[in-house]
């Protein structure tokens, strides 16, 4: 077992989801993970982070703001406020990367323009069977892939204007959020 207090902290986005668990396997042995999870608390959810090794889960209250690019840059912003409040460097997403690529990687690259940590995408050029391969040479439990959200055609100044906006929310969200010790 790794000594977690000689490592940098990382939060982790975990749904529960194939590509989340297996960016968070990629990476455990270089960080000590907390992770977040958008909704209430699931013992699926606990059961999954024990297997990962993960020390804490931030279950977080979320709002489905009917927009992809927001929703997204809403929850890597409540990522950076654990992040800062745990004094952690790192984001850690199972985000991956859709076949047509283009339009993505500049959603991408916006997001990322609006944060102030490091964001790791462990999976993101990976194939599903190369995700199901890595899984179950690590005796992942069984879970499904959920699709690649699209980014493309998103009205990206509309998403980065409420995303200011919504700020103070998404701060009250994360006071209001339950943490539980896993391991």
């Amino acid at each position: 077992k790794n000594n977690t207090t000689l490592m940098d902290t990382a939060i982790a986005l975990l749904e529960n989801d194939l590509k989340s668990a297996v960016a968070i396997q990629l990476v455990r042995n270089r960080f000590s993970i907390i992770a977040v999870h958008f909704g209430e608390k699931k013992e699926e959810i606990i059961d999954l982070a024990h297997i990962l090794g993960i020390r804490y889960i931030y279950f977080i209250s979320f709002e489905d703001y009917k927009d992809v690019l927001l929703n997204k840059l809403a929850m890597m912003k409540m990522a950076e406020f654990v992040a800062d409040k745990e004094n952690a460097k790192t984001i850690i997403t199972g985000e991956h990367i859709p076949l047509i690529a283009s339009n993505h990687l500049e959603a991408t690259k916006i997001i990322n323009a609006q944060l102030n940590k490091t964001v790791v995408r462990p999976v993101f050029s990976l194939t599903e069977e190369e995700v199901l391969r890595i899984a179950n040479e690590n005796e992942l439990p069984s879970m499904k892939i959920s699709p690649s959200l699209d980014l493309v055609n998103q009205n990206t100044e509309n998403a980065i204007s409420k995303i200011r906006q919504i700020i103070p929310i998404l701060r009250e969200n994360l006071k209001n959020s339950q943490v539980i010790e896993v391991s």
